[in-house]
């Protein structure tokens, strides 16, 4: 499993370092690539022979920034570096160079940090909103005040739509990670009934005592991401994961905001957003 981590070297991106190394150490098979998208100004006076020279410098010096600022992570959560890499790659726009070298790269998931926004910001879009509407690839949004510890308790937001095939994407997931998955769904009244049925039923199926599901009336006073959002901040979970609807026309976006959008923006716990 190839993890593409990405930073900038701010403090809220060590917050995706930090969980990608927790992650790594909790699962043998995972590989990390740290991740800097670097952009390098042309100099009026400089030929593109010149120029290219000093590009070539400086992804080498940047290269060696990279590497002491992960490996000092490293040391700080006290965890022995294993199977990873340090990747530079010169671009003007970061979310757009994250992208084509994770695709172009064939890597299975994309780690960022996530960071409340501005209302302008909201708009506009993040570089993580931006990643996770764009990419094809799951993408792991990690809140700055995230906190380097165990996965042991996985969270998983369904709508109940191709749930069959959405837990069996999350199955996949944590099967090596030997954690306990909470299916949550907030139902309408009329619904809550035949959504537990359909909660046994597929218990039954998948045989799997680390899965339990959890159906709740829905407040109709309330949206549901502001329902999801009040059960997290209860119960804890070491990672929420959600799937996403893509390529929304503008105008969709910015009269509905997409319930992952939101949790992205807002994160408190680690998120992870897989495509439908």
């Amino acid at each position: 499993m190839k993890i593409l981590v990405a930073t900038d070297y701010s403090e809220n991106s060590k917050s995706a370092i930090e969980f990608a190394i927790q992650l790594a150490e909790q699962n043998n098979n995972i590989e990390l690539s740290f991740f800097h998208s670097l952009h390098v100004g042309h100099p009026f006076e400089l030929n593109d022979e010149d120029f290219e020279i000093m590009e070539k410098n400086k992804e080498l010096e940047d290269e060696q920034v990279l590497k002491n600022f992960v490996d000092s992570i490293y040391e700080s959560i006290q965890i022995a570096p294993k199977k990873h890499e340090y990747i530079i790659k010169e671009s003007v726009v970061p979310h757009g160079n994250i992208i084509n070298y994770a695709e172009k790269e064939n890597f299975d998931y994309i780690c960022v940090g996530a960071r409340g926004a501005s209302k302008i910001e909201k708009y506009l879009g993040t570089n993580t909103v931006n990643i996770i509407n764009k990419t094809t690839i799951p993408v792991f949004a990690i809140p700055s005040t995230y906190q380097s510890h165990k996965i042991d308790k996985v969270m998983y937001a369904s709508d109940f739509s191709d749930l069959n095939k959405e837990l069996k994407t999350v199955l996949d997931f944590t099967s090596d990670l030997h954690t306990e998955v909470e299916v949550l769904h907030f139902a309408f009244p009329s619904e809550t009934d035949q959504r537990i049925k359909d909660a046994e039923k597929l218990k039954a199926e998948f045989n799997n005592e680390q899965v339990k599901f959890t159906i709740i009336p829905n407040n109709a006073l309330k949206p549901v991401i502001s329902n999801i959002k009040n059960y997290v901040k209860d119960n804890g979970p070491s990672l929420l994961i959600m799937f996403t609807v893509q390529h929304k026309s503008f105008f969709e976006k910015f009269l509905f905001a997409g319930n992952t959008e939101s949790i992205a923006l807002k994160a408190t716990v680690p998120l992870l957003v897989f495509k439908k």
